[in-house]
């Protein structure tokens, strides 16, 4: 995968993490601060995958219920 594609990627899941950021302020019993906007940069190298796969963007839960994406080879 290119890194330009790869930053469409990010960029089409800025929605994803604004909604994220959006309620834990609100959980946090911040709900007057409003982030207005979210800018990725692609800051690191994409993964070596193995052949016929490619990396991507994959949400993952841990363990305190937060949820982070992290770049899988799929």
């Amino acid at each position: 995968m290119a890194s330009e594609e790869l930053q469409q990627q990010l960029d089409e899941r800025k929605d994803d993490l604004l909604r994220l950021v959006s309620d834990a302020l609100r959980v946090a019993g911040l709900p007057h601060i409003d982030v207005k906007a979210i800018q990725f940069d692609l800051a690191t190298r994409l993964p070596l995958c193995p052949d016929g796969t490619s990396p991507v963007w994959e949400p993952r839960t841990l363990p305190d219920g937060s949820v982070v994406y992290e770049l899988v080879c799929k």
